[in-house]
């Protein structure tokens, strides 16, 4: 799981890190970023330029970093990776910090916060059964014949991972994945005669 992890923050430092020469060959880098969309996994992408206190950002507000907290040392591909947090919209997101260079000068610094959406529908019971009645001359006055199954599958996910194993279903503790056993998927076969 830590190696799932790791190769999905790399993944992501990759990205930022295309995104971060884009930027860098832009005329104007803060109008790049002012128009880009957030999408599935990007909630927002934030740009201070070198020497300013303060930036913006793809939602439209002025961007800092106050309120984000480096200091655990966490990094991927030398970009520093922020301690997890609760984002404007309510989701548990986290932020990498990646510098913008330009003619090998540090321009800027790109903030990228990534999370995830845990929408998801799922075929979660079904259950089918048959009823045959007076049977054998009237000896067996019915027998019901049914199949049941749980959690068979998923109709959408976009989320990593199953929403239901997550540490809550409430705000505050939904987001965090806690790596439990998949859930159980189980099939049932019941048998039920009348005399």
């Amino acid at each position: 799981i830590q190696c799932t992890i790791e190769a999905i923050l790399r993944n992501e430092a990759e990205f930022q890190a295309l995104i971060a020469q884009e930027i860098a060959r832009a005329e104007d880098p803060e109008a790049y970023i002012r128009t880009y969309e957030k999408n599935q996994t990007v909630a927002k992408m934030s740009l201070i330029l070198s020497g300013r206190e303060e930036g913006v950002s793809n939602t439209g507000e002025r961007f800092t970093e106050e309120g984000l907290d480096f200091s655990a040392g966490g990094t991927v591909n030398g970009m520093q990776v922020s301690q997890s947090y609760l984002n404007y919209m309510g989701t548990w997101s986290y932020t990498i910090k990646c510098p913008i260079e330009r003619d090998e000068q540090v321009i800027g610094t790109l903030y990228t916060e990534y999370v995830y959406d845990a929408t998801n529908f799922r075929l979660g019971e079904v259950s089918v059964s048959y009823t045959l009645r007076n049977l054998f001359k009237g000896a067996i006055k019915g027998l019901t014949v049914s199949a049941v199954g749980r959690n068979l599958f998923f109709i959408y996910k976009d989320c990593p991972s199953d929403p239901d194993i997550a540490l809550s279903t409430k705000n505050g503790l939904g987001a965090f994945d806690i790596f439990n056993m998949p859930s159980a998927r189980s099939y049932g076969f019941n048998l039920k005669l009348e005399f």
